[in-house]
């Protein structure tokens, strides 16, 4: 028993009562296995434990204070745990007032080596004006690394910017800290990690002063779960010099294939930084920023955010922290901020504050998904020569940045919705309900090459698309409809827009149509030296497809095709399984398109839908080239008469033969398939080439001829409620030779 009042022996239990009045005199007696338990009261004294497997228990830490003596140094800390399996608790340990000495170090004192097991628990550790690092678990020299330590339900306050520099620092490997409260004024981190494999949970990081950060994880593999950061700022002057009154990074991670859960960061310049490779930030926010939310560094990769909420209103403020760690990063003013790297995948990221950008991407190769941004501001958008927004009031923003995907996102209210600037190959895909009610522009192309919109909701914008000195852009699937304009081409700017809905059944309206099928929808306008080709247009929306197989017909039979024959197009008999075979030396592609979409086949072996059709193209056109298509029904069916319903359906062609036999129907029901007057294009999906496409205007019933049709060919067919049908055909190239394998009707 340790009793400050009572205690008979200062350092030797000369009695053999078992009572001391200091800490160090019973820890001098002590022997592994013994508990010491210290009495309320204040102990002046350094205490070095180089006993391990014992306890050291005070009364509460509102009751037992130990303040230390001094001593220039880690190797004078008020509390020295110097051995493995040491349990101490229920203290409140001040640091030396006159010195830089720590008031807690966890490491062996007189080997300056590690040590483990050890426990420290509900204790306040204080620091003062001269505390220079307010906790250890290092030895100071870096001699290995102390391991499988706990450090649970502690506070550490005190100090004071300009003298401390960390709360603590946790050198150690395969530890964890939970439930911690920092309160400390520092110049550096609260909290610094540099050991790897950590477990950092429930952790709270209040006032940390004007501080870089409130917590910084360098140690690799660490996992940080239940944090909370807030910066609270204060005005502040430090040497003569404006520091900032607020935390530079409420969390920062240098630590590669570091995770982070649930913390929550307010109240500084930068809320969470990444700065290494392969971290996780899951469930997260911040709010309350001054620059972002959110910032990953240049030189990152493979970064996984998901379920973020950016909450800050940030505005870009001028940089006034230089020289730090990673150098000088001036203001973006974004809530997210994707400064570089690559392979980065950001999901369910949520930013709904008025702030000027919502996602800034200058990454490559990345994907943002299932984001909902909106509210970036209000107020025209300017983009300087350089690609700049001049007014940054954008939902996503991609800036020199390559090879990126934005899909299944909703961004709205801004004044640009999505800003392509200074980039290639980029893609925004399948963004439903999509990209709407954005005054400037729902998307809007600067100098962005190869860009592709496919499957996209983008309506009731200024204008959907704008297009400048962007060559080619492909715009494919998607809905322009309510726009101001549809879509506009300025400066150079070649946009494929064929097969898009505008809106109307009769097409997109405006110049751009030069009076030919000029229709009631969204309008298209491009200047003297931009180009846009719209036609073929969807005449419905392309979610109205349909997918019922019983409404489709089918047929089913091997064929060759010889590789002199060139572009073609296939018709699956139903479900199952379809090979592709090439023979060498064959340069070829298949394609597989069903009533929505275009991409390659990847793999010798697809399953095919009723509704897909193949479409195989032999670049050389040269004899040897041959496909070979197997369907796994290699019985050949006869085609049946099925029923069109309204929407969109796929029809594969059944026979060689006239409309008529193709599309049946009675007298009952006056169905009308009717296309456009003139039309002889062949669009390129994603860079293949397509069939010429044919149009036709055949009452249905009569006996007039219609076009000469490919048993290989498909047709794009749209049934109004009105009872009409509107038809686009894609014309195969017949093979005489393989007729004989076609059962007709």
């Amino acid at each position: 028993m340790v009793d400050d009042d009572h205690g008979q022996d200062h350092n030797d239990d000369i009695d053999n009562d078992n009572e001391y009045e200091t800490i160090q005199g019973a820890v001098n007696d002590t022997e592994p296995g013994d508990r010491i338990e210290v009495a309320a009261g204040t102990y002046t004294e350094n205490v070095n434990v180089d006993v391990g497997d014992i306890v050291i228990e005070g009364a509460d830490a509102s009751q037992v204070t130990v303040v230390g003596t001094g001593g220039p140094g880690p190797a004078n800390a008020t509390v020295t745990l110097g051995a493995d399996d040491i349990d101490f608790s229920g203290f409140t340990v001040e640091a030396a007032p006159q010195d830089d000495t720590p008031a807690i170090a966890i490491y062996d004192l007189i080997d300056d080596s590690h040590v483990k097991g050890v426990l420290v628990e509900d204790n306040v550790f204080v620091g003062h004006d001269d505390t220079l690092v307010l906790g250890y678990a290092t030895p100071p020299s870096g001699n290995d690394q102390s391991r499988d330590l706990t450090i649970r339900n502690n506070e550490f306050t005190g100090g004071t910017v300009g003298s401390m520099t960390y709360g603590f620092v946790l050198n150690a490997q395969n530890s964890v800290m939970q439930g911690n409260t920092f309160s400390t004024k520092v110049d550096i981190s609260s909290l610094y990690v540099t050991g790897p494999d950590n477990t950092i949970l429930d952790t709270t990081i209040e006032y940390p002063g004007y501080a870089y950060t409130g917590a910084w994880i360098e140690g690799a593999r660490t996992t940080v779960d239940t944090m909370s950061v807030d910066g609270h700022p204060d005005a502040h002057l430090h040497q003569n010099q404006t520091r900032g009154d607020w935390l530079r990074y409420g969390v920062g991670v240098d630590g590669a294939d570091s995770t982070l859960n649930n913390v929550e960061a307010v109240q500084s310049h930068t809320g969470i930084a990444v700065a290494a490779d392969g971290v996780a930030v899951r469930n997260s926010m911040g709010d309350e920023n001054r620059n972002n939310d959110l910032r990953i560094f240049d030189d990152t990769v493979d970064t996984v955010v998901a379920n973020f909420d950016a909450m800050s209103s940030v505005r870009p403020v001028e940089d006034e922290w230089s020289n730090f760690r990673f150098g000088d990063f001036p203001s973006s003013g974004a809530n997210v901020y994707v400064a570089g790297g690559n392979n980065h995948t950001l999901t369910d990221v949520t930013s709904t504050s008025n702030s000027p950008i919502g996602i800034r991407l200058e990454a490559d190769a990345s994907t943002v998904a299932s984001a909902e941004i909106s509210n970036k501001g209000g107020g025209p958008v300017d983009l300087d020569a350089d690609g700049v927004a001049e007014t940054s009031t954008t939902g996503i923003s991609l800036e020199g940045a390559s090879g990126n995907t934005i899909t299944n996102s909703v961004v709205t209210d801004n004044d640009v919705g999505v800003a392509v600037m200074n980039g290639t190959g980029n893609q925004l895909v399948g963004n439903n309900p999509g990209i709407y009610n954005n005054s400037d522009a729902g998307v809007k192309l600067l100098n962005a090459d190869n860009t592709l919109l496919e499957d996209n909701d983008v309506q009731d914008n200024g204008v959907g698309l704008h297009a400048i000195d962007s060559d080619p852009v492909r715009a494919m699937y998607n809905n322009f409809v309510g726009n101001g304009d549809g879509i506009v081409a300025q400066t150079g700017s070649d946009v494929d827009a064929t097969w898009n809905w505008f809106g109307s059944d009769d097409g997109p309206s405006g110049p751009a149509t030069d009076g030919v099928l000029s229709g009631s929808g969204d309008s298209i306008s491009a200047d003297g030296s931009s180009d846009i080709q719209y036609d073929p247009f969807l005449t419905a929306q392309k979610d109205e497809v349909q997918q019922d197989p019983d409404k489709t017909q089918q047929y089913a039979h091997d064929l060759v095709t010889q590789g002199s024959q060139g572009i073609q197009t296939v018709g699956t008999p139903g479900p199952g399984e379809v090979s592709f075979q090439f023979t060498q030396g064959a340069n070829a592609a298949v394609w597989t398109y069903d009533s929505g979409s275009f991409s390659m086949v990847g793999s010798p072996m697809v399953t095919a839908g009723t509704l897909d059709a193949y479409l195989i193209s032999d670049l050389d056109h040269t004899d040897h080239a041959r496909v070979v298509i197997d369907f796994s029904d290699s019985t050949p069916a006869t085609p049946g008469a099925k029923d069109l319903e309204d929407g969109w359906n796929f029809v594969t062609a059944p026979q060689y033969g006239d409309t008529e036999d193709v599309m049946r129907t009675t007298t009952e029901v006056l169905r009308v398939a009717h296309g456009y007057d003139q039309f002889d294009s062949q669009p390129a999906p994603s860079g293949a080439p397509m069939p010429t496409t044919s149009a036709f205007s055949y009452p249905m019933g009569s006996s007039s001829s219609g076009p000469t049709l490919s048993a290989y060919s498909g047709y794009w067919v749209h049934v109004n409620g009105d009872g009409e049908i509107t038809a686009a055909i894609p014309s195969g190239v017949t093979i005489t030779e393989e007729e004989g394998l076609i059962v007709t009707p």
